[in-house]
């Protein structure tokens, strides 16, 4: 019998493009249904269907294919299929230390996409403008007949031929490759600390995308998921409607993470390491130098609020507890710093130390707001304090008042007491 196991509604969209998506599960067998929420996104699903054949033959020489699909009385029904994706698969490899193997196996899925959408020179189209904006692209450009703009490592499923898992978001004009190339590296890069090891940056560089390009690529993305919305206003759009009294922290662009090596004559850049650091994630394990008498670790370049997540030298947690940090103030495992050049300084590196790793979240904050939370910080502190003290008062009055009992317990008047007692 079919089980209806999990469903899900993708509906902050705009009414054509609202859809429902459920699993169902008979006789150990699983497959997949998506259904438009209202009428006018029926169009919309049923062109999953009709595109599928365009992609197999788009993704045939990559080694890739569609998820199967097929389109039954107004409903779309898809192949249920249980693997890793590329993404999943490069996280493992990050957590096992295999920062260049993981870089290798994105790369080649990025070249097998940069291939896909090199057949034909990209035109722009009235198509293209009604979603993207009439912005400007530099000539040269490739493109693939139809595309795939989901096609991204989330989606691809590691199966002995490569499955492409969603392609709701295909469209039939002409779209940069590069694009397609740009959306795999900024959403691995925007979801998942320990991805920050790959430098996003360097490999957008490395696939032709250099700053102007990227910048033109954010704009052409921000307009695409505007199209998607159109027409329906989002939670998120309502934040700060609906939550009155709530302060908004938020960190613009990049900073740059800095570790610095003392060889026994200071801290130089020189001898020092760095990471660009987006969304306040700061994910790191370095190679300590031989020689090297202490660290300091600059996690940004303004006042902030920093979470120690993992602070280690070849696996052992460094004490971080009692470190004196100049401008700021520790609190267990938070640190607020009220300076420009925030850092934990001082770090003792035992003699033959070889790997430094380092954990952390910060977000930026003016001076003020980093200043009045230290100073409710130390109220807090205050305050237990005095409750300790209390506490302990009450344990002393307490323990006299046990000992009180204890010396009328061993008087004659009370062994008398316990007898005429028992015999009742």
């Amino acid at each position: 019998m079919r089980e209806l196991i999990y469903t899900k509604f993708s509906n902050e969209r705009s009414r054509r493009y609202a859809v429902r998506t459920d699993i169902f599960e008979d006789d150990g067998r699983r497959s997949v249904r998506k259904t438009a929420v209202f009428p006018e996104g029926k169009e919309h699903i049923a062109r999953i269907a009709r595109l599928q054949d365009a992609l197999n033959k788009e993704y045939l020489e990559a080694g890739f294919v569609c998820n199967k699909c097929s389109w039954e009385d107004d409903e779309l029904w898809l192949e249920y299929v249980d693997a890793d994706t590329l993404e999943e698969r490069i996280d493992t490899l990050l957590e096992d230390r295999k920062t260049e193997e993981a870089r290798e196996l994105l790369l080649r899925f990025l070249r097998k996409i940069e291939s896909i959408h090199s057949v034909n020179d990209f035109e722009m189209t009235d198509a293209f403008r009604e979603i993207f904006g009439d912005i400007e692209l530099p000539s040269g450009l490739k493109c693939a007949p139809v595309t795939n703009l989901d096609l991204i490592c989330s989606n691809l499923l590691m199966t002995e031929v490569r499955t492409v898992l969603d392609y709701e978001w295909t469209v039939e004009f002409p779209v940069p490759g590069k694009y397609v190339l740009y959306r795999n590296l900024h959403y691995l890069g925007e979801f998942g600390v320990g991805r920050l090891e790959l430098d996003m940056k360097d490999l957008c560089k490395s696939m032709g995308i250099d700053d102007a390009l990227i910048r033109t690529f954010r704009k052409m993305e921000a307009a695409f998921q505007d199209s998607v919305v159109k027409g329906h206003t989002t939670m998120r759009s309502l934040y700060k409607e609906i939550s009155p009294g709530v302060a908004e922290y938020h960190v613009e662009g990049a900073d740059i993470c800095q570790i610095y090596f003392n060889m026994g004559d200071g801290y130089t850049l020189e001898n020092s390491v760095s990471a660009h650091v987006t969304g306040g994630k700061i994910n790191m394990a370095v190679t300590i130098p031989k020689g090297c008498i202490d660290v300091r670790v600059d996690p940004c370049s303004s006042p902030c609020m920093v979470s120690v997540l993992r602070f280690s030298i070849d696996g052992t947690d460094v004490p971080i507890q009692n470190m004196p940090i100049p401008g700021g103030f520790l609190k267990g495992r938070r640190a607020y710093f009220t300076t420009d050049d925030p850092a934990f300084p001082g770090v003792l590196v035992p003699e033959g130390s070889k790997r430094l790793e380092i954990r952390m979240n910060f977000v930026k904050v003016n001076k003020k707001t980093a200043e009045r939370l230290i100073q409710l910080e130390m109220e807090n502190d205050r305050q237990l304090k005095i409750e300790d003290r209390r506490v302990l008062q009450l344990m002393m009055e307490n323990e006299g008042l046990k000992a009180q009992i204890k010396e009328i317990k061993s008087t004659s008047v009370w062994k008398m007491y316990e007898m005429v007692t028992k015999k009742q």
